[in-house]
């Protein structure tokens, strides 16, 4: 493959990411974003909960490690129960949405002030 992105170019992915799932979310019914395709699979709700969680703990988590450290030690997430503890699957998905726009947000601020240069 080879082909890699720039940092610009993953800076306007991850800004565009709430918008998108927005209009995706906002035009299902509300059982729709609740449903679980099978036994132990997440619904909607819970997979932008997960993506609220990742953005929080362990992306901007990971990256400010990296950066400060060496040989960083990067810890494992056990992923089962970060989608549990927040109970997710019963809140709102608008309120979920907004959220994960909040996070990401911070997040993209976060990207855009890396160089290129202290991503080697």
């Amino acid at each position: 493959m080879g082909t890699s992105l720039e940092l610009g170019q993953v800076v306007s992915f991850l800004r565009t990411t709430p918008s998108v799932l927005r209009v995706f979310a906002c035009g299902l019914p509300e059982q729709a974003t609740a449903w679980h395709p099978g036994a132990g699979k997440w619904c909607m709700r819970e997979v932008i909960g997960h993506l609220t969680e990742e953005d929080k703990r362990d992306f901007i988590g990971r990256i400010r490690l990296m950066l400060d450290q060496k040989e960083p030690h990067l810890p494992v997430t056990d992923q089962e129960e970060v989608a549990r503890m927040p109970r997710d699957c019963y809140k709102d998905i608008g309120r979920l949405l907004q959220e994960f726009a909040v996070v990401r947000t911070e997040s993209v601020a976060f990207v855009s002030e890396l160089k290129e240069a202290m991503l080697d």
